[in-house]
């Protein structure tokens, strides 16, 4: 199973998917631009000639981010997001800790290179067991459970976990989706799910407020998915209140303060939905129902997913817990309590 091939069996060709200051793609367009950046890539020289390669994305947030990773998944290899605000060192550490085959450097769908990499030690981990599982994504956790980690989700996993999601946010091909945030600390559950569903995803600079304005209401966004501080901004806005034509703005990143979903309130007369987003997870808790009396709380678990207390500790058990750690090498199996991920 391929989560790309399933995005577009699902799509109408002629509906449009991305919509970003410099590009406009209905799915068609957006298929046929991914299958021409898969072509290319797969038929250059350092392009890896291995089953499922570790393929790393430099790249800026954009549509054309969007077309590269989705080309990067198309060809069965496992996408590894490498965040633009990493150091050098920190850059080689991603890239020795995940064992990548090849880097991509993008400018644009057609602007790119790509490099092979070489190491001088096998992976820390077991390169069958990973092949195994039909990887999809490498993502390093935030910390939340002690270090951060490297977490493999598979086609399968993220498929699970996308559905899981949309259980809460009930995203379709009416919706779209304003969206403000990095795509290498956001895509899986995100612009992944937007896809799936057949939303159309409207990508606004996020240090632009007036421009993130003007374009939900050009291309009229029903959902907003940012942070405290784009919801700040935004306030902000002597036109601040066209905010309030959206039928959902959820909050994520990090935690809503009282003072923030006020403000928006006082502005745009819309409640602030917090989720809480965990990268082995997905987004299992979602406060749709108490937005408006106790806004600052990540609300109840989605309608797939248990929660329960043990020591004080919440855990968590539903479909889409990820499928691995990398290093050391820890199964899903191995990790979980009796069938429950402990969130730390």
């Amino acid at each position: 199973m391929n989560i790309v091939d399933l995005i577009f069996a699902r799509s109408t060709a002629a509906h449009p998917a991305v919509v970003s200051p410099e590009l406009q793609l209905t799915f068609g367009e957006l298929q046929a631009r991914m299958n021409g950046c898969a072509e290319r890539l797969s038929a250059d020289p350092a392009w890896p000639r291995k089953n499922r390669p570790r393929i790393g994305l430099d790249a800026p947030s954009g549509a054309d981010y969007i077309v590269v990773a989705l080309a990067i998944l198309k060809q069965n290899a496992c996408f590894v997001p490498i965040p633009a605000e990493l150091t050098a060192s920190e850059r080689a550490q991603l890239a020795k800790s995940t064992a990548l085959d090849a880097i991509v450097f993008a400018k644009s769908a057609e602007d790119w290179r790509i490099k092979a990499v070489a190491h001088d030690s096998p992976p820390a981990f077991d390169e069958s067991a990973l092949e195994a599982l039909n990887p999809a994504f490498i993502r390093f956790s935030s910390g939340t459970t002690g270090a951060s980690k490297g977490i493999v989700i598979s086609h399968e996993t993220l498929l699970g976990r996308i559905t899981a999601a949309n259980a809460g946010l009930r995203i379709g091909p009416e919706d779209r989706v304003l969206w403000v945030l990095p795509m290498a600390h956001h895509f899986a559950v995100s612009i992944i799910l937007y896809l799936y569903h057949g939303a159309t995803t409207i990508l606004a600079p996020a240090s632009d407020p007036k421009v993130m304005i003007e374009m939900m209401r050009t291309h009229g966004a029903t959902v907003m998915y940012g942070s405290p501080y784009h919801y700040t901004m935004l306030s902000g806005q002597p036109d601040a209140e066209s905010l309030g034509s959206l039928r959902l703005a959820i909050s994520t990143a990090f935690a809503l303060t009282t003072e923030v979903a006020e403000l928006f309130l006082s502005k745009t007369g819309l409640h602030l939905t917090q989720g809480m987003g965990i990268i082995e997870a997905g987004l299992p808790i979602l406060n749709l129902e108490h937005a408006k009396d106790k806004p600052t709380s990540i609300g109840k678990p989605q309608p797939a997913f248990e929660v329960k207390l043990d020591d004080g500790e919440l855990m968590l058990r539903g479909p889409g817990i990820f499928d691995a750690y990398l290093t050391p090498w820890q199964p899903r199996e191995d990790v979980l309590r009796d069938g429950w991920f402990a969130t730390g």
